[in-house]
C-alpha cells in the first residue's frame, strides 16, 4: 500500500495474495464478518544507502494487533459469493491508540534512550526501549545516575 493517500481507496481482489487461503477466490460461498486492519510501517532510509519498509515496536512487542497508530476498521457482516465478484467497502478509519509505557517496579525498571548511532543508521530518531532486570541493591540507585 505504498503511496496510498489518506481518503483514498485499495482495491484488494482475487490476485492479492492472502492468509489463511492464498487468494479470496478460495474462500468459500457463505456470510462471514470481516474488518479491515492496516499494519503502519515506517520508510527508512538507511546509512547504507537502502531503503525499508519496518514495523516500530511502541512498547507493543512487535504485536500488531495492538500496535498504536495501525489503523481497523468496525466488524461488518458480509455475504460472500467468489463467483459472482463484488465489491465490499472497508473503511480503515479507526486508529490504535497510543499504550501507557508499563510502570517500574522495584526489581523491574523500565528505560528509554536515544541512540545516536542507532538514529544515524536508520534514518530516523531512534529510540532504544529496554526493560531491566534489578537486584535489591541497586533499587536503592537513581536510574539517572546510571550510564
Amino acid at each position: 500500500m505504498e503511496g496510498l493517500a489518506p481518503g483514498k481507496a485499495a482495491v484488494i481482489d482475487g490476485s492479492a495474495f492472502g492468509h489463511p487461503v492464498a487468494s479470496l477466490a478460495g474462500i468459500p460461498a457463505g456470510e462471514y464478518w470481516v474488518q479491515g486492519f492496516f499494519n503502519v510501517y515506517t520508510e527508512c532510509k538507511r546509512a547504507d544507502g537502502h531503503t525499508v519498509w519496518v514495523h516500530l515496536d511502541q512498547w507493543e512487542g512487535q504485536n500488531w494487533k495492538r500496535s498504536p497508530g495501525n489503523l481497523t476498521s468496525k466488524p461488518v457482516k458480509v455475504t460472500l459469493d467468489p463467483k459472482k465478484g463484488g465489491a465490499i467497502p472497508i473503511v480503515c478509519d479507526q486508529a490504535l491508540p497510543p499504550l501507557t509505557p508499563p510502570k517500574d517496579t522495584a526489581l523491574v525498571k523500565h528505560v528509554r534512550f536515544e541512540s545516536k548511532i542507532l538514529s544515524k543508521w536508520w534514518g530516523f530518531r531512534y529510540r532504544w526501549d529496554s526493560r531491566c532486570c534489578c537486584r535489591r541493591i541497586m533499587t536503592s540507585i537513581p536510574m539517572s545516575s546510571i550510564r
